[in-house]
């Protein structure tokens, strides 16, 4: 059975690798400007996280219906 990818699924996919990149770069910034984490307010994940939920939302969603 081969494995066929929506394209929701690939952005998905796609969208998490660069969340995966981008939150290290910011911890890799916090450290270097010694930043106190928990007073930082994140503005940032206001905005990426609701569309990485949506997305893994639709995501697994697709891949259910296919089934």
């Amino acid at each position: 059975m081969k494995l066929k990818f929506t394209t929701a699924q690939i952005c998905t996919i796609v969208l998490v690798v660069f969340y995966i990149i981008w939150e290290y770069n910011i911890q890799v910034y916090l450290t270097d400007e010694h930043l106190d984490y928990g007073v930082e307010v994140r503005y940032d994940l206001i905005v990426i996280l609701p569309i990485l939920l949506v997305m893994i939302a639709v995501s697994v969603w697709q891949y259910f219906k296919k089934k």
